[in-house]
């Protein structure tokens, strides 16, 4: 199961994770993915987060992407 957490901009937030005067941003934890992938690339785009290859749950190489 890939259990991902989410980091969420806040006014003043930096990228670099530090903002003179600003407060940091703050994680949540999202539901997790239907299916278990491990070792995956991650990507955000449009609001939605992609989950693309990896191992699935027989470790066994997999294109599979998750949203």
């Amino acid at each position: 199961m890939l259990l991902l957490t989410v980091h969420t901009p806040v006014p003043g937030d930096h990228p670099l994770g530090s903002a003179p005067g600003g407060p940091l941003g703050q994680w949540q934890t999202l539901r997790p993915l239907p299916l278990a992938q491990q070792e995956v690339g991650v990507a955000q785009a449009g609001g939605k987060i992609y989950a693309a290859g990896g191992f699935d749950e027989d470790r066994q190489a997999t294109d599979r992407v998750q949203i």
